[in-house]
């Protein structure tokens, strides 16, 4: 061998082959979208449900502004990220039973269970607002504050039904899988 030559082995390579197999299905498909597991039109309901009680949560919020004149930040209004956020949840909720997928169905879950907090959030917040003093004295105020109360009332009971229809939806991936029948 010179120096400066090079010892090539070309080994002419075989080509690959790739063998691949119909993959049968031994067990239960991930996620079961059927009337059974996820029943689109009750949770079409009860999402059309917490769209209405959001636009009225956050739209009496105005009402408390206006009646209370308090537009400080101070005065941040309860009734206006509460009420955003249960219509959203409503929408996502709406979305999940027109196109019931395993991402709209886990969103519309986790969004109802905050929905479930903040209306608890609400609640508190509107039941100490109806009674102090300030609300006494202004009674158009104290209702626009009851109202709030009942509706965050109602809010808690919508999603935490919503999150509870969701999460059976996922069948053998969610939390509700040691109590759905396999």
């Amino acid at each position: 061998m010179q120096f400066g030559a090079r010892e090539e082995n070309i080994i002419d390579p075989a080509p690959s082959v790739i063998i691949t197999a119909p993959i049968t299905n031994t067990t239960r498909s991930r996620v079961h979208y059927g009337e059974e597991r996820f029943p689109k039109t009750i949770v079409y309901l009860v999402s059309f449900i917490q769209l209405i009680i959001g636009l009225i949560v956050f739209f009496v919020q105005f009402f408390e502004f206006a009646g209370t004149g308090c537009f400080s930040i101070a005065c941040v209004g309860g009734g206006f990220w509460c009420g955003l956020f249960f219509a959203v949840s409503g929408l996502l909720g709406i979305r999940a039973a027109f196109k019931a997928s395993y991402c709209t169905i886990i969103t519309f879950m986790v969004f109802s269970i905050i929905s479930a907090c903040l209306a608890c959030t609400l609640l508190s917040i509107s039941s100490i607002a109806m009674s102090s003093y300030t609300a006494m004295k202004n009674s158009a105020v104290w209702i626009t504050y009851a109202i709030q109360a009942i509706l965050s009332v109602m809010q808690v009971v919508v999603a935490i039904t919503s999150s509870a229809l969701a999460c059976r939806a996922m069948a053998d991936n969610s939390c509700c899988a040691c109590c759905t029948k396999s």
